[in-house]
């Protein structure tokens, strides 16, 4: 199901470089023709040491340690598996579960293994603590510590270092910055506190990601600035060893583009440390660090990763992944295009001619409000993915290559109703599966073997046997456009839509579908997405919905004997009532024909109003 939602964007302009907070949106309609950025709800307000929501941070005297920090923090249990479908608890290629990070999105995943993971809440009014899975996800509990204070942490980075102990980054109370969890044990300790007095603007900024290498180097970076903290090798501990990296772009060769460089997205590879960054005024880049390391001083060099001048791609580069064999995934998206992007490498990152930049048109079918953002991705050889949303749907996105880029197919993660899946933010891959997660605490396994697997037919029993649809079906093709009354259909019994055998919609939302029902029959080619859209005369409310089956199936509600192969609905969940507004539904294609059925029916009893038809497939490989 979806609804059309513009959520209230909550706009902030940073005084150095048009600079943005990591992991928002952005809203490319503002009244003046340039393109802003919002700050999801919740979000801390500035980083001059005085905007920080974390309550009592920053407010003690003398010189704070973690021990200081310990409050009232009670252990939160993660929401149970909540996983719906099958025996096995899956829906086809997909198992989900949830997680407490709820608010509008994950802020940071990283999981040691296929079992063993956590996630970092670190925005929205929920935004607080780090929970942790030990069977892949299925359920969440918070990570215990001691002393007890992570509870009461805005977290913004998670990372294993090569010492074995949990580097937690983010807000938290009395001027945590980044803290130390030996996981065996539970033990905290401090890596950096911001200064209890006298300290200097660049010591207080809210962590966006921190990394540190195998020789104790690390770097600190700015979740809504362009700030930067280094540590160079024999640093002293804490605050007092780190060196402040104002102006490092100054010494890039070439001189990297526009006031400042801020680093949205940091990672380490072989002791080196990369990055991606960019600004609504300034052109996407890359960042490296020079082969002969950075010394004493912080220090990077820079590739541009869109042609043209400071204004040719208002956007971001919200990601960056690096896989086991040092290739690279960038995510992001033009904010003058309203579209999703991505880079990736095909040879040594540090020479720009092996950069691709793709834009995901070309995936994403055409209908009214489809822009797309990618907030995260992931990447091992030639296996790539990509997350985000339909960004004025509040829907999750999905991008998959098996060739290194050379082609992409889209998906969705399955939901229905109250239950579609909203956008996307991070994901990291574990062999053949990809672990996501984003707004609610949505956590979700896609099988990509199981998604594209050449599966059969269905060979069981047909109905009706005779090889064609029962009824009155109407035929349809592929780049149609048909223009009908609903007063051509009739009402039937609701009872097949809700079993669990078909499970098109919750026998709660029937008031949705119980007016007549027009249907119509089709054949869905191999390996494409097929997207329906309807479109009523204003005073009509319909709902639509689609019955993906085998070839040698042509079942027909409400005689329907078994389980179809997809069966998705889209109506207005939220308000029960939305006349006039177009629905339309996503059908994934498989490796072989389909016969898809679509109803399309009347809200509230309605059993006439003129409508279009709309149908278009977009090719998955």
């Amino acid at each position: 199901m979806k609804v059309w939602l513009f959520p209230l964007l909550i706009v902030a302009l940073c005084t150095f470089a048009g600079c943005v907070p990591k992991g928002s949106g952005s809203d490319s309609d503002a009244t003046d023709g340039t393109s802003t950025s919002d700050v999801p709800e919740g979000d801390t307000t500035g980083e001059d040491g005085t905007g920080d929501d974390t309550t009592g941070d920053d407010t003690t005297s003398g010189d704070a340690t973690v021990a200081d920090i310990e409050g009232d923090q009670t252990t939160t249990t993660g929401n149970p598996a909540n996983r719906v479908g099958d025996s096995d608890h899956t829906i086809g290629a997909w198992s989900r579960s949830v997680h407490p990070c709820f608010g509008n999105r994950t802020d940071v995943m990283w999981f040691d293994d296929a079992n063993t993971g956590f996630v970092g809440c670190g925005s929205t009014t929920e935004g607080y603590g780090i929970y942790e899975t030990h069977d892949a996800g299925m359920t969440w509990v918070a990570t215990p510590a001691t002393p007890n204070v992570l509870g009461g942490m805005r977290v913004n980075s998670i990372s294993r270092g090569a010492d074995g102990l949990l580097y937690i980054g983010g807000t938290g109370g009395n001027g945590m910055r980044v803290v130390k969890l030996d996981t065996a044990t539970h033990a905290v300790t401090e890596f950096y506190l911001t200064p209890s007095s006298g300290a200097k603007f660049w010591q207080t900024f809210q962590v966006g990601t921190f990394r540190i290498d195998s020789d104790g180097r690390a770097v600190s970076e700015s979740l809504t600035g362009t700030d930067t903290l280094y540590w160079p090798i024999g640093a002293v501990a804490g605050i007092d060893g780190a060196v402040n990296g104002d102006g490092w772009w100054n010494n890039a060769t070439p001189q990297i583009e526009g006031n400042g460089a801020q680093i949205l997205d940091l990672e380490l590879y072989g002791d080196r440390f990369f990055g991606v960054g960019s600004t609504i005024n300034q052109p996407p880049y890359f960042f490296y660090e020079p082969a002969a390391g950075m010394g004493d001083v912080f220090a990077m060099e820079g590739i541009r990763l869109s042609p043209g001048g400071l204004g040719a791609f208002p956007g971001e580069v919200w990601d960056i992944d690096i896989d086991s064999n040092g290739d690279m995934l960038l995510s992001g998206v033009n904010e003058g295009s309203n579209v999703g992007t991505l880079w990736y490498n095909t040879g040594d990152v540090t020479v720009a001619a092996n950069w691709t930049m793709f834009d995901v048109t070309p995936v994403i079918p055409v209908f009214q409000s489809n822009r797309t953002s990618l907030f995260g991705g992931c990447r091992e050889g030639d296996l790539m993915v990509a997350v985000g949303a339909f960004t004025q749907q509040d829907k999750a996105l999905i991008l998959l290559s098996l060739d290194g880029g050379t082609s992409w197919r889209m998906t969705t993660p399955p939901g229905k109703g109250a239950d579609v899946v909203g956008p996307l933010s991070k994901c990291q891959l574990m062999g053949d599966q990809v672990y996501v997660t984003g707004k609610n605490g949505f956590f979700g396994v896609l099988d990509i073997k199981e998604l594209t697997g050449d599966l059969p037919p269905y060979t069981g029993p047909n109905n009706p046997s005779s090889g064609e649809w029962l009824g009155d079906i109407l035929d349809v093709e592929v780049d149609g456009v048909y223009e009908h009354n609903l007063n051509e259909g009739t009402t039937m019994d609701l009872a097949w839509a809700s079993v669990g055998t078909t499970a098109c919609w919750p026998e709660t939302e029937n008031l949705n579908f119980n007016g007549n029902h027009l249907y119509f029959g089709m054949v869905q080619p191999a390996n494409t997405l097929l997207t329906v859209v309807i479109t009523p005369e204003p005073t009509v409310d319909l709902s639509l919905y689609t019955m993906q089956q085998g070839r040698d199936e042509w079942q027909v509600p409400p005689d329907v004997i078994h389980s179809p192969l997809s069966c998705d609905a889209s109506y207005d969940y939220q308000h029960e009532n939305n006349p006039g507004d177009l629905e339309f539904v996503e059908v994934m294609g498989r490796a072989y024909d389909t016969n898809v059925l679509i109803g399309v029916a009347g809200a509230a009893g309605i059993t006439e109003g003129n409508f279009t038809l709309e149908i278009f497939t977009t090719p998955l490989n």
